[in-house]
């Protein structure tokens, strides 16, 4: 049987797939330390900093999560590259980051593009149901129902 680890694994990567996304990575929100750190991760670029993490309610992707409501960026090549999400600057065209909610936020699923107009209203849906998945996923590991591999 699968483990909640690999499930989670295996919906970012169908999440990047079905979005032919540069990244996708979900941060998962560590509700005594108030931080975000990567989770699962999918992507195309070197620079990815698989040791970002990010505080929860500020910046972009924390205030996602403490707001609970969607963010989407278009044309803002510098605000994405504000984020520090890489190491260095990527030049990308689309940012999507959306709530990973259960009962309360899991933390928060990120996804980019350098192509233009990469997240219409339907991809939109398609990401929210995958990350509606992860958010169960990620509320039965804190529930310490199922251990994520060592």
């Amino acid at each position: 049987s699968m483990t909640s680890f690999d499930v989670v694994t295996q919906l970012v990567e169908l999440t990047s797939n079905a979005t032919n996304a540069f990244t996708t990575a979900l941060y998962s929100l560590d509700h005594v330390k108030k931080i975000m750190p990567v989770r699962a991760y999918m992507s195309l670029s070197p620079n990815f900093d698989a040791e970002a993490a990010f505080p929860y309610g500020k910046g972009p992707i924390g205030l996602v999560a403490k707001n609970k409501e969607t963010l989407l960026l278009e044309n803002c090549e510098e605000e994405i590259a504000k984020m520090k999400i890489y190491k260095r600057k990527e030049l990308l065209k689309g940012f999507l980051a959306i709530p990973v909610i259960h009962d309360e936020v899991e933390g928060v699923l990120v996804v980019d593009s350098k192509e233009i107009y990469s997240f219409s209203t339907k991809m939109q849906k398609v990401i929210a149901g995958f990350a509606d998945q992860m958010a169960w996923h990620l509320h039965r590991e804190k529930q310490g129902l199922i251990r994520p591999k060592e």
